[in-house]
């Protein structure tokens, strides 16, 4: 028996109703995803025998470089995602160790100097990396330079040892050699006659 054209019609609102709930079933829960698209693999390259962190990859096919992964950690305030740059620089591949240390000393207040400083000091850090952050140094407060200036002047082998002295003689008006603890004292006695800073003799404790 053939149906009239009032079941046709009824039949079909059916069927159209349910193609409807479950598209919008499917648009509350949508399909589970197997991590490809938001999953990273850290790329590494090697680079003068010493394997770096040269990219960060994600699964989608898009690639952020190690200095655009801090930068973007949302689970880090600005003093962390500088901290964590810091950390980084001497696993990142040279053209993005200036990028990162750049950005790193924007984000780094006085209180939290010091990994910024013992990269300064480390005998592998390279030149242009060391020259950024003393030129960063130069520019804080008298409080944080001029101590960690004496520390720096007492390194035998830094190429920025004879820079720092004379940055020193400038500063407190003698010179006092190769004696670290006179000069410790003539600083000390110099910043107790200016407004309270941070000390960068803290830093080196």
């Amino acid at each position: 028996m053939r149906a009239s054209p009032v079941q046709f019609v009824a039949v079909s609102a059916v069927i159209l109703a349910g193609m409807l709930l479950v598209g919008g079933l499917r648009d509350q829960h949508p399909p589970q995803s197997d991590g490809a698209a938001t999953a990273t693999e850290v790329v590494s390259s090697v680079e003068d025998g010493t394997e770096r962190l040269s990219a960060v990859a994600k699964k989608d096919g898009t690639r952020a470089s190690p200095v655009e992964a801090i930068l973007d950690n949302r689970d880090l305030d600005s003093r962390g995602v500088g901290l964590a740059l810091i950390e980084a620089i001497p696993d990142m591949p040279t053209g993005g160790r200036l990028e990162a240390v750049e950005h790193a000393l924007l984000l780094l207040d006085d209180e939290v100097y010091r990994p910024a400083f013992e990269l300064l000091v480390a005998g592998d850090t390279p030149d242009g990396v060391r020259e950024l952050i003393m030129d960063d140094l130069l520019g804080r407060s008298p409080f944080l330079h001029l101590p960690l200036l004496v520390h720096l002047a007492s390194l035998e082998d830094h190429p920025f040892r004879d820079e720092a002295r004379l940055r020193l003689v400038t500063a407190v008006g003698d010179d006092y050699g190769t004696n670290w603890s006179g000069w410790a004292d003539a600083v000390t006695v110099l910043l107790e006659a200016s407004p309270a800073g941070v000390q960068g003799a803290e830093l080196l404790q």
